[in-house]
């Protein structure tokens, strides 16, 4: 079976799976950016509870059908959890897998270094080995992804502006509750998430027991969430593949 054939016959399958419930997908892979067999364990996104080997829905499947011998797990990064990292570096199990993008912050130097592997125009990978060294963790930066995040957060920004000029209507017009006020404030910047840590709000209790709003946007949040933006993570135990072949093997778990 052909690289292509063995893609189309997991698409098939995972397409399947999703029909039945939520799922995230995990599968061995190879060097040849193909899964080694045309199949997917389903499991529920969320739940991120450790099981031992026997009884865990996904080792033991695989590797009954396939064999455990040279497998590389991939995992997205919404269905692992620490505990499963663990079991994976206990039981010897190589893996790639997808990191929560909160964990570009420890790599603020290495986000602003200048030594990146350029991949293609317009895309660049570097290797960052943990402190211990029993992982490495890969580096992406994208320029498309980069522009589709900030319109992303500009307009999640402008939305939160938009509703900030209501408040301030709103308490100029007639006396708000500070706590009616508050709760607001609060389900705006929670429907908007993306952009919510640009603004820090004040509301204040007025002389008369009305509300008044001070917004103040934060620099800083700026400052990180552009350094951050086109960026993704991912975390791997595999000492001998480049970085842009631990990328290339990891794009099987969006273009399956």
């Amino acid at each position: 079976m052909t690289d292509d054939e063995l893609h189309v016959a997991y698409a098939a399958l995972f397409e399947t799976y999703q029909e039945i419930t939520p799922t995230a997908a995990a599968f061995p892979v190879g060097k040849l950016n193909a899964p080694y067999a045309p199949s997917a364990v389903a499991m529920d996104a969320d739940r991120h509870e450790y099981r031992p080997a026997a009884d865990n829905p996904i080792f033991a499947t695989m590797e009954r059908r396939y064999g455990r011998s040279n497998r590389i797990w991939a995992m997205d990064r919404r269905m692992v959890s620490e505990g499963h990292i663990e079991f994976l570096q206990q039981t010897g199990r190589r893996y790639l897998v997808g990191a929560p993008k909160s964990g570009l912050k420890k790599f603020e130097h290495e986000l602003l270094s200048e030594d990146w592997e350029i991949v293609r125009e317009g895309f660049e990978v570097k290797k960052c080995p943990s402190p211990d060294g029993q992982e490495t963790f890969i580096l992406c930066r994208s320029a498309d992804r980069r522009e589709k995040e900030k319109a992303m957060h500009e307009r999640f920004a402008q939305r939160i502006r938009e509703g900030r000029e209501k408040f301030a209507k709103a308490c100029a017009h007639k006396k708000q509750d500070p706590l009616t006020i508050a709760q607001r404030v609060g389900r705006l910047k929670g429907l908007n998430s993306r952009a919510a840590g640009l603004f820090q709000v004040t509301i204040n209790t007025r002389s008369d027991g009305g509300a008044s709003v001070t917004w103040r946007e934060a620099r800083e949040w700026r400052v990180r969430s552009e350094l951050s933006e086109g960026c993704y993570l991912l975390r791997s135990n595999i000492e001998d593949w480049s970085a842009e072949e631990l990328r290339r093997t990891s794009i099987q778990l969006t273009e399956a």
